[in-house]
């Protein structure tokens, strides 16, 4: 992700816009006098980064020579940005495009997403889950899920963090072949003794393959769920307490969060563009099931496994993901 160096050592990662000035409200403060309230603005055009001054009082610089209020300057790695008389310096050290990452309040920790999917306060201990959805951004949690947008702060374990969210426009420019969940069909291949679990994607002509993991097996208890549930309506399919499931699969919360975490971000790595659909939360109270209603359950075996890796290795316009 896009980054600068200070001076003094510190990295600033880049979110999509990043306001400079003495402000309250700029990410970048800098409290000098000669800095302007608002002086300067960062911003990220997909695969590059331009600096523009915002008609500072004292001047924004790129490599020495100042920036006319304006359209701005693309920036590359190396460039040395200066702002107003204030003495230290940044330096750019990374224009990759923007990622999620969330700032802790208190110290400035900041922790940057894997795949897209971000746990707070820790991937170790993931009570809130961020990720995309849709056109947007999802945060989920035991009290539920809601869209969530970029700067605002979330409270969790006493601490408050901001997060920060690439701007959704950059899903126009998906691949219109990419994988989501709402398209997708998923086929469970169980051996007899259910310690292995592999899951099948499939949308239109791109088949994925998710090897066996632990978190494989809630997502197949979250199936049996759903599929059992053929007498009652779409919308209420499928629906199981956290505490309940926690207690069907041995888990304790904190282990359950950890599942749902990794569930989610394993198909986020294999290319699900938005897989926070995956799984849906709501409240009454803290209610999980799994996000896809086209589900199959089938009995796994040697030649069934070997057929199906040789197939999605070959198949024109196919995808073979192997954790």
């Amino acid at each position: 992700m896009g980054a600068l160096l200070a001076a003094h050592g510190q990295v600033v990662n880049l979110p999509s816009r990043l306001l400079v000035g003495r402000a309250h409200v700029a990410t970048l403060r800098i409290g000098d006098a000669s800095v302007s309230g608002e002086h300067a603005v960062l911003v990220s055009l997909g695969s590059s980064w331009t600096l523009r001054d915002l008609g500072s009082v004292n001047g924004t610089f790129v490599n020495g020579q100042q920036l006319e209020p304006g359209p701005g300057r693309k920036l590359c790695i190396g460039d040395e940005l200066q702002f107003a008389l204030w003495p230290e310096s940044f330096r750019v050290i990374d224009t990759a495009p923007p990622q999620p990452f969330a700032k802790r309040l208190s110290d400035g920790l900041e922790l940057t997403a894997s795949s897209d999917v971000l746990g707070l306060p820790s991937p170790a201990c993931p009570l809130l889950q961020i990720m995309p959805m849709g056109l947007g951004w999802l945060c989920s949690g035991e009290a539920g899920d809601h869209p969530i947008g970029d700067g605002e702060v979330l409270h969790v374990q006493d601490q408050a963090w901001r997060v920060f969210l690439p701007c959704t426009e950059e899903e126009t420019h998906r691949p219109q072949d990419s994988l989501r969940v709402r398209q997708v069909s998923l086929t469970f291949r169980v051996s007899a003794d259910e310690e292995t679990v592999l899951i099948e994607l499939l949308q239109s002509q791109s088949r994925m393959l998710v090897e066996s993991r632990a978190h494989n097996y809630l997502l197949l208890d979250l199936a049996r769920r759903r599929l059992a549930d053929t007498h009652l309506p779409s919308a209420e399919r499928g629906w199981i307490e956290r505490t309940a499931l926690a207690q069907r699969l041995h888990l304790d919360p904190e282990h359950l969060n950890v599942q749902l975490f990794r569930v989610r971000r394993a198909f986020a790595e294999a290319g699900v563009i938005d897989a926070g659909n995956l799984l849906e939360c709501r409240r009454r109270p803290g209610q999980v099931r799994i996000g896809i209603a086209d589900l199959r359950i089938e009995a796994l075996d040697a030649p069934t496994t070997a057929q199906l890796k040789g197939h999605a290795a070959v198949r024109a316009g196919a995808t073979l993901k192997q954790r």
